[in-house]
């Protein structure tokens, strides 16, 4: 992670995961190993992929 990235409590990243400045991620988000975040990430979701898409919601 670089530059100015809002992180939420209750976060989850995976290893090796890249977030790109000026991005939020929600709270209770999980951002699975290896994804690309290229945007705002929603809170209570589960996103995955280059680039990020939401794959399911999660515990809110």
């Amino acid at each position: 992670m670089a530059g100015n990235v809002h992180i939420k409590e209750g976060i989850f990243i995976g290893s090796g995961a890249t977030v790109i400045p000026g991005i939020t991620i929600g709270k209770g988000a999980y951002i699975a190993a290896g994804t690309c975040v290229t945007k705002d990430v929603l809170a209570n979701v589960m996103v995955a992929g280059v680039p990020a898409k939401i794959k399911k919601e999660v515990g809110s």
